[in-house]
């Protein structure tokens, strides 16, 4: 992030209106997620991931995909067939936040092939003539951000390490789903790469958010400058992720600053 907050008041940050999940994030001050991580992310469908949290000041902590209720700190194996988000949920008295990361399976088997049976040839009926089908409209896409907009609370550094409302916290809510969307958008579109460094850089900053909005369900935009994005899943804070490295090639785990609230 360093001091190039300074001019994003000036370019304006995340315009546009943008959200999550309606209420799926109360973050008070005695109710955070600390920790939700999976390690490996990748594996071979039905080996064992080992998916490990830490939640300060919850009544109730929970995780979906049959692992149910938990204590508010430990880590379980867990084995998958087929990719799985895997979403964590705490809750204290109104309070409620969540946090949601992805495992990744490659080497699905496919099912054999049924044995094929040469029926004994018979004289084709004429066929009827078939009516003009309708055409069946687009869906909609789903996921998408219900968030209202929040004014820009970004600014130059000062007093060192804060920049307005945004500063560098220890924790991280959103790092391994922007891990996940950045190996999705190189899978889903090779064209936009050269390696490991993007042809389009708008492109890919963009393709990234889009696909944290379309499969996590989070608002997230970019700016802030423009090789960053932010993510969130409520107005109280947001975090900032510098997904380009100066050099033009891609940068994992580049998470900057926290903004309280959120500064989109």
């Amino acid at each position: 992030m360093e001091s190039r907050l300074g001019y994003v008041v000036a370019v304006g940050l995340l315009a546009g209106g943008c959200s999550a999940i309606d209420g799926l994030l109360d973050n008070s001050a005695s109710l955070s997620i600390q920790k939700f991580t999976v390690s490996p992310k990748e594996i071979a469908a039905g080996s064992p991931a080992t998916l490990s949290w830490e939640v300060d000041g919850a009544e109730g902590v929970e995780i979906n995909n049959g692992v149910g209720f938990v204590k508010s700190k430990g880590s379980l194996e867990v084995r998958a067939d087929k990719s799985t988000t895997y979403t964590l949920s705490a809750r204290s008295g109104t309070s409620s936040a969540s946090a949601t990361l992805q495992l990744m399976v490659t080497g699905a088997g496919a099912p054999s092939p049924s044995p094929s049976v040469s029926p004994t040839p018979s004289p084709s009926p004429t066929p009827s003539p078939s009516p003009t089908p309708t055409p069946t409209p687009s869906p909609s896409p789903s996921g998408s951000c219900r968030l209202s907009s929040m004014p820009e609370c970004g600014a130059a550094e000062g007093p060192r390490g804060v920049w307005g409302c945004c500063r560098g916290e220890s924790t991280q809510v959103f790092a391994d789903a922007v891990e996940a969307a950045i190996e999705k958008i190189q899978r889903e579109r090779p064209e936009l790469f050269n390696g490991d460094r993007p042809k389009d850089d708008n492109a890919y900053v963009q393709g990234v958010a889009r696909i944290l909005e379309r499969d996590f369900g989070y608002c997230s935009k970019q700016g802030g400058p423009e090789d960053e994005i932010g993510v969130k899943n409520a107005n109280g804070f947001n975090e900032q992720y510098d997904i380009l490295l100066s050099n033009g090639r891609i940068r994992h785990y580049g998470y900057t600053v926290t903004c309280r609230p959120a500064r989109f």
